[in-house]
């Protein structure tokens, strides 16, 4: 299809790569063709996460085919996506990023359009997620987020986003080490979307399962209350096993004094409410130890969407 009129609009395409060697030309040729047809100017960011295959070869012999807009970040050790995006991203100069991390492309070409349309109704960041059921894992997974997250976020699967420039630019000015960029994106406070598309492949992800354990617990522990939560209730529950035990021994003291071994109760009773002490102070201290890992994140205190003047 031929489009008669291109877009003026600079597009960056930030794609994340690793050991893709025999299937990186193929999509290269697609997100190229595609990018050239429908935009005056654009450019194809590649991070190179320390793959071991040839990867980073097939692409230097085939640039002369991408007339020069292809640029290779090649990162010094697997830093896995979240952070080789980051490095992207920070690269990039269009007024809009597409952030694609899988290159499998189980999606139509054209559902990156729709995106890139969907953004001009007045959305800076547009997710694009597959019409399908969440696996068993991945809906455990992003119901216990949405349920503990510090704010309601309807997260799910998505293939790629589009981000606006403005969007951008406040994100990366974020100091967090851990990152996971689903929550950055639905929290920075700018318009979101959603698009949805039917796949028209299967592809697996590049993660192995421990790296999704490891990603699981930095997110939930990150970017949500589940584990002053968890603690509190703990300690709760310790709290008052500790006080039925004292409760107990003094039961006993008083019913069954014959038997009692002389410095038992006393020393029950001691247990007892040292520990019920012990769990009450642990609780206060997880919650100090959260609050001061709020401020050592570096957050923006507020985040302005917009501000108009009335007349």
């Amino acid at each position: 299809m031929i489009i008669s009129t291109k877009e003026k609009t600079f597009i960056s395409a930030v794609v994340y790569v690793h050991n893709a060697e025999r299937t990186i030309i193929k999509f290269l040729e697609k997100i190229y063709g595609f990018l050239s047809e429908r935009f005056e100017s654009f450019e194809i960011i590649l991070v190179n996460d320390a793959s071991s295959d040839k990867t980073l070869d097939v692409i230097v012999a085939s640039k002369e085919k991408f007339c020069g807009k292809v640029t290779v970040i090649s990162t010094a050790w697997k830093h896995n996506s979240e952070l080789a995006m980051l490095a992207g991203t920070e690269m990039a100069i269009g007024d809009f990023i597409y952030e694609i991390e899988s290159i499998g492309l189980e999606y139509p070409i054209e559902t990156l359009w729709n995106a890139y349309e969907k953004s001009g109704t007045g959305y800076d960041i547009v997710f694009a997620s597959p019409d399908r059921k969440l696996n068993f894992t991945s809906a455990i997974f992003y119901k216990m987020l949405n349920s503990f997250s510090y704010q309601k976020l309807n997260l799910e699967t998505e293939s790629f986003k589009l981000i606006t420039r403005r969007a951008l630019n406040t994100i990366l000015k974020s100091k967090e080490k851990n990152r996971y960029r689903k929550i950055i994106y639905r929290r920075s406070g700018f318009p979101t979307a959603t698009i949805y598309f039917t796949p028209t492949k299967k592809i697996r992800s590049d993660r192995t399962f421990g790296e999704k354990i490891e990603l699981a617990v930095e997110v939930l522990l990150s970017f949500s209350g589940i584990g002053l939560k968890l603690t509190l209730l703990l300690s709760v529950l310790f709290f008052i096993f500790s006080v039925l035990i004292g409760i107990y021994a003094v039961v006993i003291y008083l019913t069954e004094k014959s038997i009692v071994v002389t410095g038992w109760t006393t020393t029950m009773l001691f247990l007892s409410f040292g520990f019920s002490g012990l769990f009450l102070i642990l609780t206060i201290l997880g919650k100090y130890l959260t609050m001061i890992l709020e401020e050592t994140k570096d957050k923006p205190t507020f985040t302005v969407q917009t501000i108009k003047r009335i007349k």
